[in-house]
């Protein structure tokens, strides 16, 4: 999960960067199938508009939902909101030039890209399901989210907007990332399982 040296020369970098430099960046990596509740984030997305304007979502994958994806943000007026980003190489630094990281799925096995987010150093929203609270504990590392709740997700989108709470996950997540996930300790426990 490396970056990516020649990333500012990438047509992807040329698109973020007409983003304006204040606004706040909101990044989701996750394939367009109804699992990721891709819906539901735009819907959302579209109500937390309403009172911050000065944002956009950054949408990395693609799948069979694509294009109802889009006709939703079409029909909710949120297109040039959205940056549409169907296949990349350059997931980390994608992430990097975001100020929060979000997935909305209604279930994951591990949620692998939560992993990524954490090492690219972003404060994470999640939905509470499966096996994502094994990954975020609310409020420490993360917020999670009731799955589905508009409310809940706006509200914590307002919430991680301060710089404190973004900063205290990030920390958090280092720690997580160390003490829980780190390569050494994922290996011992594959073979432990494999021995038994």
């Amino acid at each position: 999960f490396k970056k990516n040296r020649n990333f500012k020369s990438s047509n992807e970098f040329k698109v973020l960067k007409k983003i304006p430099r204040n606004n706040f960046k909101i990044c989701c990596v996750a394939r367009h199938v109804n699992q990721k509740s891709l819906d539901f984030l735009i819907i959302s997305f579209s109500k937390y508009l309403s009172e911050n304007n000065k944002s956009n979502l950054i949408l990395v994958g693609s799948g069979p939902e694509t294009n109802n994806l889009m006709k939703l943000a079409k029909k909710l007026n949120i297109s040039r909101k959205i940056i549409w980003i169907k296949f990349s190489e350059n997931v980390r630094d994608i992430i990097e030039f975001s100020d929060t990281f979000i997935l909305t799925s209604e279930y994951e096995g591990l949620g692998l890209v939560l992993l990524e987010a954490m090492a690219a150093n972003k404060p994470i929203i999640a939905s509470n399901t499966s096996a994502i609270p094994e990954v975020i504990k609310h409020n420490f590392n993360g917020f999670l989210i009731k799955h589905l709740n508009k409310k809940d997700l706006v509200q914590k989108l307002k919430l991680i907007q301060n710089k404190n709470i973004r900063n205290k996950f990030i920390l958090n997540s280092k720690t997580v990332l160390h003490k829980k996930f780190n390569l050494k300790i994922m290996i011992n426990k594959t073979q432990k399982y494999y021995y038994e």
